[in-house]
């Protein structure tokens, strides 16, 4: 099936729906004038910050609110060399996609979901976490988080590999992500993920 018809399938049945309410009316979060957290001090929290002496920005002093995540995030691309890349189809309640659905790497997840913090389950593909896996620490928006970094890796599997891809995942070609990232159809991690890809190639042919 075309790529392009498998995401639209996918958004599709997609059931999420995001609605803004009142921080207060928040289910598991407390709020106060100091910040917004959950009551079990998981994920994230929102804190207010002042920034002064930014002489070379547009101003030079503002105050504004930051995320500010409980320990890194993990994100796992694997690829083949003879089958491309294993993405998901991840639906996030922020983006701007239908049904929230954008393509994402094969593992993309919180500290704070691999602990289960929420009660529920591990996120599918955990396993790919393991001692052999070498990571890479990018930072991230620093206009949106404070001081936020997350771990990255790319698990090249063999090329027989016996990985079979549950409902939401797929096999990409590279030319295929590629159309994906150029049409916006990709979340920002995995435009991270493919930019370290392309950087372990590009050393390879060095």
């Amino acid at each position: 099936m075309d790529w392009k018809k498998w995401l639209e399938e996918k958004q599709q049945e997609s059931p999420m729906k995001v609605a803004e309410i009142n921080l207060e009316n928040m289910n598991g979060w407390k709020t106060s004038l100091v910040s917004v957290r959950r009551l079990d001090s998981g994920f994230f929290k929102l804190l207010g910050f002042r920034i002064t002496s930014a002489i070379k920005r547009e101003i030079s002093s503002w105050d504004q609110p930051m995320v500010v995540e409980t320990g890194k995030g993990v994100v796992v691309l694997v690829y083949s060399s003879t089958k491309g890349v294993l993405l998901q189809a991840k639906a996030e309640p922020g983006n701007d996609s239908p049904g929230c659905m954008l393509l994402a790497p094969t593992l993309q997840t919180s500290k704070s979901n691999l602990e289960a913090v929420h009660g529920g389950k591990k996120p599918p593909r955990a396993d790919l976490i393991t001692d052999q896996v070498k990571w890479f620490s990018l930072c991230q928006d620093g206009g949106r988080y404070f001081k936020k970094r997350n771990n990255y890796a790319i698990v090249t599997v063999d090329v027989d590999t016996d990985i079979v891809p549950t409902e939401n995942e797929r096999w990409f070609s590279l030319p295929e992500l590629m159309e994906a990232i150029i049409g916006g159809h990709v979340n920002e991690h995995l435009n991270q993920t493919f930019s370290l890809l392309v950087a372990q190639k590009m050393c390879e042919l060095i």
